[in-house]
């Protein structure tokens, strides 16, 4: 079995212009282009970068859900192309959209249904659901219609169901933008803990850079499309745009 939990060669994503502003008088627009990337088990790998610079593109194409236009990925040592039905019980995903949700359910009824759909017991779900709504610091809003929920809850329910099957690799997309500190704070001491204790992996997305600072134990930036700087942070993240330029970047720190 590799050490790799995620392995790219040449990942593109290329899009053909729809007519829309974003391509201007571009044919294709590369969202991502010829990325490589190794991660291994156990990491807590951070992805930063300017909007637009094919972060969120990057994520869903690892999840199977773009299809690339070139170029490999490996999950687990699973083919993202071939074997995404392989994949899909090793991972979960936290990347909030309400349509993604139910919203005349609760929102204990939204758990107890997608774990159903990760085939647990019903026990072992009810006592999923309690530990996770206790760690998020919603379980005084489980019985709320998940319409009526706020932003911050739906965005801590949508953490809480990517957690339901304990995955070996978790995708977060912006996963704290619309928590408190405290409870921010709680949820990386936790996600840091199951890292170390379980060998599990953390790939986030994340324009925080205090975040990236302090917490990740691999980082790296993306900008148009392509992998700036990737590895074991020797750097700062306040030096990072110094390093970026130097090579004739268009970053820009956000």
């Amino acid at each position: 079995m590799t050490n790799y939990i995620i392995e790219t060669d040449k990942f593109t994503k290329e899009f053909k212009n729809d007519g829309t502003p974003l391509f201007n008088k571009r044919k294709v627009l590369c969202a991502v282009k010829n990325v490589d990337l190794k991660i291994e088990r156990g990491e807590f790998f951070c992805l930063t970068g300017p909007n637009g610079a094919g972060k969120t593109t990057l994520l869903k194409m690892l999840c199977g859900l773009i299809i690339p236009t070139s170029g490999s990925a490996k999950i687990a040592g699973h083919d993202v192309g071939r074997d995404i039905g392989k994949i899909k019980p090793l991972i979960g995903v936290a990347s909030f959209t309400d349509n993604s949700f139910f919203g005349r359910l609760t929102a204990i009824q939204n758990l107890e249904l997608f774990a159903a759909l990760y085939n647990l017991r019903p026990a072992d779900a009810k006592n999923e659901i309690r530990r996770l709504s206790e760690l998020l610091g919603i379980d005084r809003e489980m019985n709320i219609l998940f319409q009526n929920l706020s932003a911050g809850a739906k965005q801590k329910l949508s953490i809480a169901r990517a957690l339901l099957n304990s995955p070996e690799l978790l995708f977060l997309d912006e996963p704290m933008k619309n928590l408190d500190r405290k409870t921010a704070a709680a949820l990386w001491k936790h996600l840091k803990k199951i890292t170390a204790k379980d060998h599990k992996t953390v790939f986030c997305i994340t324009h925080n850079f205090e975040e990236a600072e302090g917490l990740f134990s691999t980082r790296a930036i993306m900008n148009r499309g392509e992998i700036e700087i990737c590895g074991k942070p020797e750097w700062t993240m306040s030096g990072l745009t110094e390093k970026v330029a130097g090579k004739g970047s268009e970053y820009v720190a956000l």
